[in-house]
Protein backbone atom coordinates (compact mmCIF):
# COMPACT_ATOMS: atom_id res chain seq x y z
CA UNK A 1 0.00 0.00 0.00
CA UNK A 2 1.53 3.88 -0.73
CA UNK A 3 -0.18 6.68 1.15
CA UNK A 4 0.32 9.69 0.45
CA UNK A 5 0.85 11.97 3.65
CA UNK A 6 0.31 15.97 4.27
CA UNK A 7 1.39 16.35 8.05
CA UNK A 8 -0.76 18.34 10.43
CA UNK A 9 1.25 21.26 12.09
CA UNK A 10 0.83 22.24 15.76
CA UNK A 11 2.26 25.35 16.53
CA UNK A 12 5.34 27.60 15.52
CA UNK A 13 7.81 24.99 16.71
CA UNK A 14 6.49 21.91 14.68
CA UNK A 15 6.47 22.16 10.69
CA UNK A 16 4.61 20.32 8.47
CA UNK A 17 5.52 18.77 5.06
CA UNK A 18 4.19 16.49 2.16
CA UNK A 19 5.61 12.96 2.55
CA UNK A 20 5.15 9.63 0.21
CA UNK A 21 5.39 7.06 2.78
CA UNK A 22 5.15 3.08 3.03
CA UNK A 23 3.11 0.83 4.94
CA UNK A 24 3.18 2.74 8.07
CA UNK A 25 3.57 6.77 7.84
CA UNK A 26 5.08 8.28 10.75
CA UNK A 27 4.83 12.24 12.32
CA UNK A 28 6.15 13.80 15.10
CA UNK A 29 4.30 13.26 17.99
CA UNK A 30 1.98 16.41 18.80
CA UNK A 31 1.82 15.09 22.61
CA UNK A 32 5.32 16.30 23.20
CA UNK A 33 6.04 20.12 22.49
CA UNK A 34 9.01 22.03 22.58
CA UNK A 35 9.01 24.51 25.17
CA UNK A 36 9.90 27.45 23.53
CA UNK A 37 11.28 25.57 20.68
CA UNK A 38 13.82 24.28 23.32
CA UNK A 39 13.18 21.17 25.88
CA UNK A 40 10.71 18.61 25.20
CA UNK A 41 7.95 18.53 27.98
CA UNK A 42 5.09 16.51 28.45
CA UNK A 43 1.70 16.98 28.18
CA UNK A 44 0.08 15.90 31.24
CA UNK A 45 -3.49 16.05 29.40
CA UNK A 46 -5.41 13.19 27.46
CA UNK A 47 -4.69 13.65 23.38
CA UNK A 48 -7.13 12.51 21.43
CA UNK A 49 -7.18 11.78 17.71
CA UNK A 50 -10.56 11.63 15.15
CA UNK A 51 -9.99 9.35 12.33
CA UNK A 52 -11.97 10.22 9.74
CA UNK A 53 -12.66 7.43 6.72
CA UNK A 54 -13.71 9.02 3.27
CA UNK A 55 -15.23 7.18 0.41
CA UNK A 56 -16.90 8.80 -2.15
CA UNK A 57 -19.34 11.11 0.68
CA UNK A 58 -18.45 14.49 -0.80
CA UNK A 59 -21.41 15.81 -0.38
CA UNK A 60 -21.67 14.55 3.14
CA UNK A 61 -17.67 15.74 4.37
CA UNK A 62 -17.48 18.73 5.20
CA UNK A 63 -19.68 18.60 7.70
CA UNK A 64 -17.99 15.45 9.23
CA UNK A 65 -14.69 17.76 8.92
CA UNK A 66 -16.18 20.77 10.35
CA UNK A 67 -17.85 18.69 13.35
CA UNK A 68 -14.05 18.36 14.03
CA UNK A 69 -12.72 21.15 13.52
CA UNK A 70 -15.10 22.80 16.12
CA UNK A 71 -14.77 20.70 18.91
CA UNK A 72 -14.31 22.24 22.18
CA UNK A 73 -11.79 20.19 23.59
CA UNK A 74 -8.11 21.78 22.35
CA UNK A 75 -5.83 18.88 22.56
CA UNK A 76 -7.27 17.51 19.41
CA UNK A 77 -5.90 15.98 16.04
CA UNK A 78 -7.88 15.33 13.09
CA UNK A 79 -7.28 12.79 10.84
CA UNK A 80 -9.14 12.10 7.29
CA UNK A 81 -8.44 8.93 5.54
CA UNK A 82 -9.27 9.02 1.67
CA UNK A 83 -9.58 5.25 0.57
CA UNK A 84 -9.51 6.50 -3.57
CA UNK A 85 -12.41 8.52 -4.12
CA UNK A 86 -13.13 9.60 -7.48
CA UNK A 87 -16.55 12.14 -6.68
CA UNK A 88 -14.15 15.46 -5.55
CA UNK A 89 -13.55 14.29 -1.68
CA UNK A 90 -9.60 14.70 -2.26
CA UNK A 91 -10.20 18.34 -3.43
CA UNK A 92 -12.24 18.85 0.02
CA UNK A 93 -9.75 17.27 1.97
CA UNK A 94 -7.14 19.18 0.28
CA UNK A 95 -8.85 22.67 1.16
CA UNK A 96 -8.45 22.75 4.59
CA UNK A 97 -4.82 22.94 4.22
CA UNK A 98 -2.43 22.28 7.02
CA UNK A 99 -5.65 22.16 9.90
CA UNK A 100 -5.31 18.61 9.51
CA UNK A 101 -3.22 15.14 8.82
CA UNK A 102 -4.81 14.32 5.27
CA UNK A 103 -4.09 10.35 4.28
CA UNK A 104 -4.63 9.26 0.56
CA UNK A 105 -4.67 5.87 0.47
CA UNK A 106 -5.37 2.77 -2.90
CA UNK A 107 -8.92 1.76 -1.81
CA UNK A 108 -8.47 -0.98 0.46
CA UNK A 109 -11.77 -0.50 2.16
CA UNK A 110 -12.68 0.81 5.69
CA UNK A 111 -10.87 -1.19 7.78
CA UNK A 112 -8.01 -0.36 5.98
CA UNK A 113 -8.68 3.08 5.88
CA UNK A 114 -8.77 2.51 9.76
CA UNK A 115 -5.43 0.87 10.12
CA UNK A 116 -3.67 3.86 7.97
CA UNK A 117 -4.75 6.68 10.29
CA UNK A 118 -4.27 4.67 13.46
CA UNK A 119 -0.60 4.55 11.97
CA UNK A 120 -0.19 8.16 11.82
CA UNK A 121 -2.28 9.11 14.54
CA UNK A 122 -0.28 9.95 18.30
CA UNK A 123 -3.69 10.11 20.40
CA UNK A 124 -4.39 8.05 23.80
CA UNK A 125 -8.03 8.05 22.87
CA UNK A 126 -9.14 7.31 18.95
CA UNK A 127 -12.72 8.42 18.30
CA UNK A 128 -13.36 7.14 14.40
CA UNK A 129 -15.76 9.24 12.09
CA UNK A 130 -17.61 8.00 9.38
CA UNK A 131 -17.01 10.89 6.85
CA UNK A 132 -20.92 11.01 5.91
CA UNK A 133 -21.80 11.32 10.10
CA UNK A 134 -21.21 14.05 12.48
CA UNK A 135 -20.01 14.76 16.01
CA UNK A 136 -21.13 16.93 18.41
CA UNK A 137 -18.98 19.80 19.10
CA UNK A 138 -18.98 18.57 22.99
CA UNK A 139 -18.40 14.59 21.90
CA UNK A 140 -14.26 14.67 22.47
CA UNK A 141 -14.62 16.92 25.65
CA UNK A 142 -17.00 14.57 27.04
CA UNK A 143 -15.40 11.72 26.09
CA UNK A 144 -12.39 12.73 28.00
CA UNK A 145 -13.87 13.55 31.01
CA UNK A 146 -15.65 10.28 31.05
CA UNK A 147 -12.33 8.64 30.13
CA UNK A 148 -10.02 10.36 32.80
CA UNK A 149 -11.48 8.26 35.95
CA UNK A 150 -10.97 5.40 34.75
CA UNK A 151 -8.27 5.17 32.61
CA UNK A 152 -7.55 1.61 32.11
CA UNK A 153 -11.02 1.03 29.65
CA UNK A 154 -9.93 -0.06 25.99
CA UNK A 155 -13.78 1.23 24.62
CA UNK A 156 -16.24 4.14 25.20
CA UNK A 157 -19.11 4.33 23.12
CA UNK A 158 -22.23 6.56 23.02
CA UNK A 159 -25.52 7.36 21.24
CA UNK A 160 -25.80 8.49 18.40
CA UNK A 161 -29.05 10.49 16.81
CA UNK A 162 -30.08 8.96 13.19
CA UNK A 163 -30.92 11.63 10.80
CA UNK A 164 -31.40 11.71 7.39
CA UNK A 165 -29.44 13.08 3.91
CA UNK A 166 -30.58 16.40 4.74
CA UNK A 167 -29.96 16.39 8.16
CA UNK A 168 -33.40 15.77 9.89
CA UNK A 169 -33.62 13.70 12.69
CA UNK A 170 -35.19 10.33 12.64
CA UNK A 171 -35.88 8.18 15.82
CA UNK A 172 -34.69 8.74 19.33
CA UNK A 173 -30.56 8.43 20.20
CA UNK A 174 -29.55 4.98 20.21
CA UNK A 175 -29.03 2.54 21.54
CA UNK A 176 -31.74 3.83 23.88
CA UNK A 177 -29.58 2.26 27.13
CA UNK A 178 -25.93 1.58 27.35
CA UNK A 179 -24.17 -0.96 29.61
CA UNK A 180 -21.17 0.14 31.64
CA UNK A 181 -18.18 -1.84 33.36
CA UNK A 182 -17.03 -5.37 33.42
CA UNK A 183 -19.69 -6.88 30.78
CA UNK A 184 -17.64 -10.02 29.35
CA UNK A 185 -19.53 -12.59 31.50
CA UNK A 186 -22.95 -11.13 29.68
CA UNK A 187 -21.83 -11.05 25.74
CA UNK A 188 -19.92 -14.39 26.33
CA UNK A 189 -23.49 -15.65 26.38
CA UNK A 190 -24.15 -13.39 23.00
CA UNK A 191 -21.12 -14.26 20.99
CA UNK A 192 -20.14 -10.76 21.92
CA UNK A 193 -23.31 -9.04 21.24
CA UNK A 194 -24.70 -6.12 22.70
CA UNK A 195 -26.68 -2.51 21.92
CA UNK A 196 -24.01 -0.71 20.77
CA UNK A 197 -23.63 2.19 17.85
CA UNK A 198 -21.92 1.57 14.99
CA UNK A 199 -18.36 3.10 14.11
CA UNK A 200 -18.89 6.80 14.69
CA UNK A 201 -20.38 5.76 18.21
CA UNK A 202 -17.38 3.80 19.39
CA UNK A 203 -13.55 5.62 20.74
CA UNK A 204 -10.93 2.98 22.02
CA UNK A 205 -7.79 3.37 23.96
CA UNK A 206 -4.95 3.55 22.60
CA UNK A 207 -3.17 0.44 24.08
CA UNK A 208 -5.78 -1.51 22.76
CA UNK A 209 -5.39 -0.57 19.15
CA UNK A 210 -1.96 -1.31 19.69
CA UNK A 211 -2.59 -4.85 20.51
CA UNK A 212 -5.54 -5.33 17.75
CA UNK A 213 -4.17 -3.15 14.56
CA UNK A 214 -3.88 -3.75 11.76
CA UNK A 215 -6.99 -5.53 11.32
CA UNK A 216 -8.08 -7.75 8.53
CA UNK A 217 -9.22 -6.10 5.55
CA UNK A 218 -11.65 -7.29 3.20
CA UNK A 219 -15.20 -5.63 1.80
CA UNK A 220 -17.14 -7.30 4.74
CA UNK A 221 -14.53 -6.42 7.58
CA UNK A 222 -16.52 -3.58 9.92
CA UNK A 223 -14.32 -1.54 12.25
CA UNK A 224 -16.67 -1.90 14.61
CA UNK A 225 -17.99 -5.60 14.53
CA UNK A 226 -14.04 -6.22 14.78
CA UNK A 227 -12.81 -3.63 17.60
CA UNK A 228 -15.48 -3.38 20.09
CA UNK A 229 -16.11 -6.81 20.89
CA UNK A 230 -13.10 -7.85 21.88
CA UNK A 231 -12.23 -4.75 23.63
CA UNK A 232 -15.21 -5.48 26.18
CA UNK A 233 -13.98 -8.99 26.57
CA UNK A 234 -10.85 -7.38 27.90
CA UNK A 235 -11.91 -4.67 29.82
CA UNK A 236 -14.21 -2.83 31.64
CA UNK A 237 -16.54 -0.40 29.09
CA UNK A 238 -17.96 2.82 29.24
CA UNK A 239 -21.69 3.05 28.12
CA UNK A 240 -22.75 7.30 27.98
CA UNK A 241 -26.33 7.80 27.71
CA UNK A 242 -26.13 10.77 25.80
CA UNK A 243 -26.14 11.74 22.13
CA UNK A 244 -23.08 12.74 20.77
CA UNK A 245 -22.59 11.88 17.09
CA UNK A 246 -25.15 11.61 14.22
CA UNK A 247 -25.54 8.76 12.28
CA UNK A 248 -26.57 9.93 8.48
CA UNK A 249 -29.10 7.11 6.52
CA UNK A 250 -29.21 8.54 2.71
CA UNK A 251 -29.37 5.03 0.68
CA UNK A 252 -26.07 4.66 -0.01
CA UNK A 253 -24.91 3.33 3.55
CA UNK A 254 -22.86 0.30 3.66
CA UNK A 255 -25.21 -1.89 5.43
CA UNK A 256 -28.01 -1.09 2.34
CA UNK A 257 -25.40 -1.49 -0.17
CA UNK A 258 -24.16 -5.53 1.22
CA UNK A 259 -28.31 -5.92 2.45
CA UNK A 260 -30.70 -4.06 0.78
CA UNK A 261 -34.12 -4.22 1.98
CA UNK A 262 -36.27 -6.16 -0.72
CA UNK A 263 -40.27 -6.46 -0.68
CA UNK A 264 -40.46 -9.85 -2.84
CA UNK A 265 -40.20 -12.79 -0.22
CA UNK A 266 -37.21 -14.95 -2.36
CA UNK A 267 -35.12 -11.84 -2.33
CA UNK A 268 -36.21 -11.02 1.37
CA UNK A 269 -34.69 -14.77 2.44
CA UNK A 270 -31.78 -14.38 0.16
CA UNK A 271 -30.46 -11.09 2.11
CA UNK A 272 -31.32 -13.36 4.98
CA UNK A 273 -29.23 -15.75 4.09
CA UNK A 274 -26.41 -13.55 3.27
CA UNK A 275 -26.33 -12.27 6.68
CA UNK A 276 -26.14 -15.00 8.27
CA UNK A 277 -22.66 -15.53 5.97
CA UNK A 278 -22.38 -12.22 7.70
CA UNK A 279 -22.51 -13.13 11.24
CA UNK A 280 -21.20 -16.18 10.68
CA UNK A 281 -17.64 -14.39 9.30
CA UNK A 282 -17.26 -12.36 12.29
CA UNK A 283 -17.71 -14.76 14.56
CA UNK A 284 -14.81 -16.39 13.19
CA UNK A 285 -12.93 -13.42 13.20
CA UNK A 286 -14.16 -12.69 17.00
CA UNK A 287 -12.51 -15.91 17.95
CA UNK A 288 -8.88 -15.76 16.22
CA UNK A 289 -8.71 -12.25 17.66
CA UNK A 290 -9.33 -12.95 21.38
CA UNK A 291 -7.66 -16.03 21.19
CA UNK A 292 -4.91 -14.30 20.35
CA UNK A 293 -5.55 -11.19 23.36
CA UNK A 294 -6.43 -13.61 26.06
CA UNK A 295 -5.34 -16.29 28.07
CA UNK A 296 -8.02 -17.98 28.80
CA UNK A 297 -10.79 -16.90 25.55
CA UNK A 298 -14.50 -17.63 26.16
CA UNK A 299 -16.68 -19.88 24.09
CA UNK A 300 -18.19 -17.50 22.05
CA UNK A 301 -20.81 -19.18 19.99
CA UNK A 302 -23.27 -18.02 17.96
CA UNK A 303 -26.37 -19.84 19.88
CA UNK A 304 -27.24 -17.10 22.16
CA UNK A 305 -26.69 -14.16 19.31
CA UNK A 306 -30.22 -12.38 19.64
CA UNK A 307 -29.69 -10.79 15.64
CA UNK A 308 -27.73 -14.00 14.27
CA UNK A 309 -30.80 -16.45 15.00
CA UNK A 310 -33.84 -13.58 14.26
CA UNK A 311 -32.15 -13.68 10.69
CA UNK A 312 -31.70 -17.44 10.72
CA UNK A 313 -35.49 -17.44 11.14
CA UNK A 314 -35.95 -15.09 8.56
CA UNK A 315 -33.53 -17.02 6.11
CA UNK A 316 -36.09 -19.85 6.39
CA UNK A 317 -33.64 -21.98 8.74
CA UNK A 318 -35.18 -24.74 11.45
CA UNK A 319 -35.68 -21.79 14.04
CA UNK A 320 -38.75 -21.58 15.33
CA UNK A 321 -40.94 -18.54 17.04
CA UNK A 322 -40.27 -20.33 20.68
CA UNK A 323 -36.90 -20.55 20.47
CA UNK A 324 -36.17 -17.24 19.38
CA UNK A 325 -38.48 -15.62 22.03
CA UNK A 326 -36.75 -17.69 24.35
CA UNK A 327 -33.25 -16.38 22.95
CA UNK A 328 -34.70 -12.83 23.66
CA UNK A 329 -35.75 -13.79 26.88
CA UNK A 330 -32.95 -15.08 28.12
CA UNK A 331 -30.52 -12.53 26.78
CA UNK A 332 -28.40 -11.04 29.66
CA UNK A 333 -26.93 -7.97 27.34
CA UNK A 334 -30.80 -7.14 26.11
CA UNK A 335 -32.15 -4.07 28.38
CA UNK A 336 -35.90 -5.89 29.52
CA UNK A 337 -37.81 -2.91 27.06
CA UNK A 338 -35.83 -4.08 24.23
CA UNK A 339 -36.68 -7.68 25.34
CA UNK A 340 -40.07 -7.03 24.87
CA UNK A 341 -40.00 -5.43 21.45
CA UNK A 342 -38.05 -7.91 20.29
CA UNK A 343 -41.12 -10.31 20.91
CA UNK A 344 -43.33 -8.41 19.21
CA UNK A 345 -41.77 -7.70 16.23
CA UNK A 346 -41.44 -11.12 15.88
CA UNK A 347 -44.57 -12.49 16.04
CA UNK A 348 -45.78 -9.83 13.39
CA UNK A 349 -43.30 -11.28 11.19
CA UNK A 350 -44.26 -14.31 11.38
Amino acid sequence: MRVELVERPGDSCLGGSNLALGDRATAEDPRTRNNECGAHESWIVMFASIIITSYNYGRFLRQAIESCLNQTYADTEIIVVDDSSTDGSRHIIESYGRSLISVFKENGGHSSAINAGFSVSHGDIICPLDSDDVFTTDKVARVVEAWKPLPHVNLLYHQLQTIDANGVQRGNPWPRSTLSGDIHQKIAQTAGWWPRPTTSGLCFSRSYLERVLPMPTGPRIWPDTYLAPPAAFMAPVIGLPIRLGYYRTHGENTIDKFFPKRTVPSERREVARQRVAQYVNENVLLVDCIHGLLDAPPDVALGGHPEFQSVRRAAGEPVSLWELASVFAQCPAMPAPMKLRSVVLALLAR
